[in-house]
């Protein structure tokens, strides 16, 4: 059956519970605490009285027919009452049994399954029960048995929870430990919305005001920060506590809850509040949430992550988790990063909103779109997707195959599929495991690499980057060729080398500067003359072979400049970049970035503070887009990208076709 959705409908909470129990006593005592102003009451049996011929007496005696048809009238005349803003309370019966009728009879309708919003159930003792029935003056009622009153019980609460999941019903068992006003005081105004409102209020608090060029990281909790599901350890300490609590069952409630009618909506998640309520009192469940924290072991990569995180200016970082908040504090406390990394959940009424997969999708569009900063996200289930398709950049984390999301290989697939700008990286933790999918469709990174944290902490600073096709005349003729398949040998060398030099006076002269010098004028005396500047300090790198011809163009306007052929970044060494103010790499093209980002790593660890100049004849939209290899460096000091033209053809060059091959006339060579 589908569930219904109870944000939609006006707060209607109905008190069950066996006849005797106690409903009308707490249905007055409501009253005075709660008063009248936020608050409406009403007793079942009077309101089906004052519709039934003949008032209780005249229902009592109507055929079953009859008085379902008066149970219906009568929750729909309460339903109507409650449209004035006002949260209903109600006393009312599932069934009743006889003690000489084998099972018990059903008087529950479709219309309180389609109307309540909320069932509490008073689960007193059978015992105290018994003597309420017999202690009644007021109404007589037969004596039952405590064997009875317990067989009665356990069938109303075992249907009644099933019906109310069915229905998108919360319910919650109303304990002796609990207080039942302030239970029904919470439901004042819980609707999806106000719970959206109060997770953006307490994730800016969390963040603090200042996230102006920031980066914010989104953290799921549970299987992603380590690999255990706190809630499921949660369950299993508390039956240790109360081995004897038939309710409990050997199986987590939280996995048969979500797998149930309810899935994993809104009301699932309140429904998962109400069972914690109901299991222990606000000591207990910090004891048991103490128990829980002290056996969890977050991933050493996330801690060492969140550290570099807490003491930068650049990054921020929040968890965002549907399990319990004050499970996670107490493990960020425990490993001395709770002061600057808070949590976003709930857990407990008190905490006044649940984090559903709505509220996370909601809060990373919130981050990205109102306050225009940077999201990654890091999540593990399907859970996480909205959230993870919401960032900047995804991170799905893999943990090993006994742990992880059975349903999350289907899912991203059908989400990557969907969606062209939606291009995730899995982190293996441990690193043993075994990666998801194809790792050419969603690609292997790790937390401590050097480009992962380059990318992090490269703050609101962006890659400087040329185009030359902006000069559309110059580029095109120069260009072509560099891309006719006839040519190669010296012509092409030419054509690379005219390409080298244009760049070299159109654009890298307005990074570098000109400088005076004087020359012997034509007519004999001294003039001032124009030249790139410090070419004593500055150092040109061709990367081999490709970049050459390139690298010949540049040096012929700074032929002071040092000339140094390299292969790969250990052919670089720190004398060549002694008193160097600018190194200019060249490359005919770049593909993904990361040969270059690899030379101009290995430059920065010689002399962190050189200028950098990349120059390129071609260079593919791939490398220097938001997160790619070379967007990454800038974290480290200047550099600029220079290139003839920027292409989106992501094609690779192999013996004939291949730059270097052509350049050298070698496309026959083994």
């Amino acid at each position: 059956m589908t569930s219904v959705n109870t944000s939609q409908r006006h707060p209607i909470i109905g008190l069950y519970g066996i006849p005797g129990c106690g409903k009308s006593h707490l249905l007055s005592e409501l009253q005075k605490q709660l008063g009248n102003e936020k608050y409406i009451y009403h007793e079942g049996s009077k309101v089906i009285g004052d519709i039934a011929d003949g008032g209780l007496p005249g229902f009592k005696k109507a055929s079953d027919r009859r008085q379902r048809e008066y149970r219906e009238k009568a929750i729909k005349k309460i339903g109507e009452s409650s449209k004035d803003g006002r949260v209903t309370v109600v006393t009312g019966h599932f069934m009743f049994w006889e003690l000489n009728e084998s099972v018990g009879k059903v008087v529950c309708t479709q219309g309180d399954l389609a109307t309540y919003t909320h069932i509490l159930y008073l689960d007193v003792a059978p015992e105290v029960i018994q003597g309420y029935r017999e202690k009644d003056t007021a109404r007589k009622r037969p004596r039952l048995p405590v064997s009875h009153i317990r067989a009665w019980q356990r069938a109303e609460k075992s249907k009644l929870q099933r019906l109310c999941h069915e229905h998108g019903i919360i319910f919650s068992l109303l304990g002796a430990h609990q207080d039942a006003a302030s239970l029904i005081g919470s439901v004042w105004h819980h609707d999806e919305d106000s719970d959206l409102h109060l997770a953006k209020h307490n994730l800016m608090e969390a963040l603090g005001d200042n996230l102006s060029g920031m980066t914010v990281l989104m953290l799921d909790a549970d299987r992603t920060l380590c690999s255990q599901d706190t809630g499921e350890l949660w369950w299993r300490t508390y039956r240790q506590r109360h081995p004897s609590d038939e309710s409990n069952g050997l199986e987590c409630p939280l996995r048969r809850l979500f797998s149930g009618p309810l899935g994993y909506s809104y009301a699932a998640f309140r429904q998962a509040v109400f069972l914690y309520e109901e299991a222990t009192d606000n000591q207990e469940f910090d004891d048991i949430c103490d128990e829980v924290a002290s056996t969890v072991d977050m991933h050493p990569e996330f801690v060492n992550l969140l550290r570099l995180v807490s003491d930068g200016t650049c990054v921020k970082a929040v968890v965002v988790t549907s399990s319990i908040r004050l499970v996670w504090e107490k493990i960020l406390t425990r490993e001395g990063l709770f002061d600057k990394i808070k949590v976003v959940g709930g857990g407990r009424i008190d905490d006044m909103f649940v984090v559903s997969p709505t509220v996370k999708v909601a809060l990373a569009d919130y981050l990205r779109t109102t306050l225009e900063v940077k999201v990654w996200a890091f999540g593990d289930s399907p859970m996480d997707l909205g959230m993870l398709r919401n960032a900047a950049q995804a991170f799905v984390i893999v943990g090993e195959q006994t742990n992880r999301s059975t349903t999350m290989d289907g899912s991203l697939m059908a989400a990557i599929d969907g969606s062209d700008q939606f291009l995730p990286k899995q982190v293996l933790l441990p690193a043993t495991s075994s990666p998801r999918l194809d790792t050419k469709v969603l690609s292997i990174t790790t937390l401590d690499s050097q480009m992962f944290l380059d990318l992090l902490f490269c703050g609101s600073k962006e890659l400087a980057f040329i185009d030359a096709t902006d000069n559309i005349n110059a580029s095109r003729v120069l260009t072509t060729p560099t891309r006719d398949a006839s040519i190669s040998g010296p012509a092409l060398q030419d054509a690379h080398r005219d390409a080298g030099k244009f760049l070299a006076l159109a654009y890298l002269s307005n990074i570098v500067g000109v400088e005076d010098y004087p020359i012997p004028h034509v007519q004999g005396h001294q003039v001032t003359g124009h030249q790139l500047k410090d070419q004593r300090h500055t150092t040109i790198i061709a990367l081999m072979r490709g970049g050459e011809p390139l690298a010949r163009g540049i040096y012929d306007y700074l032929p002071e400049a040092a000339f140094i052929h390299a292969k790969t970044p250990g052919d670089v060494r720190h004398g060549h970049l002694q008193n160097r103010k600018t190194v200019i790499l060249a490359d005919w093209v770049i593909d993904s970035g990361k040969t270059v980002a690899e030379f101009v790593r290995h430059i920065r660890k010689l002399t962190p503070d050189v200028r950098i100049i990349v120059v390129a004849g071609v260079v593919q939209t791939r490398s220097i887009a938001k997160f790619s290899p070379l967007q990454a460096l800038v974290r480290h000091g200047d550099l600029t990208v220079i290139a003839l033209r920027k292409s989106d053809n992501q094609y690779k060059g192999t013996r004939g076709t291949d730059t270097g091959n052509r350049l050298f006339n070698t496309m026959h060579l083994p």
